[in-house]
């Protein structure tokens, strides 16, 4: 069993919607009060966005719903990271801006150490999935699954 984000690819592979969650633009109130708050996503040009960084290529490309139209913006910065907990851990530092799926921020939103911009922007859906070979999945598996799930519907509460 694996645990993963995004839809799943065309494949043999079962997968188990885990949590709904929704993509955040976020910073620290520091680099806000510094840099300013973006109130479009073209004004992130002007930020230092930090870049979650995969081996063939960085995910700088950031989507947004504009109304009903879709929006990308190239996100650009001083720094890159292949960790998400990186990343994260240098938006609350101050160290710039990044798009995270809202569950994944939820401690640092809640204690005031990252504020979003951006909201009327909807970044997006992300969800986390439990994917595993067969189908049924096994009662051990079905039991670590459904106690995942559980577990992870208490913790990201109703925001999520």
């Amino acid at each position: 069993m694996a645990i993963r984000t995004g839809p799943l690819p065309d494949s043999g592979l079962h997968a188990r919607l885990l949590l709904n969650g929704g993509r955040v633009v976020c910073a620290s109130p520091a680099y806000w009060a510094r840099a300013g708050r973006p109130t479009h996503p073209a004004d992130l040009s002007s930020h230092n966005c930090l870049v979650l960084a995969r081996p063939d290529a960085p995910l700088s490309t950031w989507r947004f719903l504009d109304g009903e139209a879709p929006l990308t913006v190239k996100a650009t910065g001083d720094r890159e990271a292949s960790d998400g907990g990186v990343l994260r851990e240098w938006a609350v530092e101050g160290q710039g801006v990044i798009l995270k799926n809202r569950w994944d921020v939820l401690k640092e939103l809640s204690d005031g150490t990252l504020e979003t911009a951006l909201d009327a922007f909807a970044a997006g859906p992300i969800d986390l999935f439990a994917v595993y070979p067969s189908y049924p999945p096994s009662r051990r598996v079905a039991a670590l699954v459904d106690f995942i799930a559980d577990a992870l519907t208490s913790a990201a509460g109703p925001q999520a």
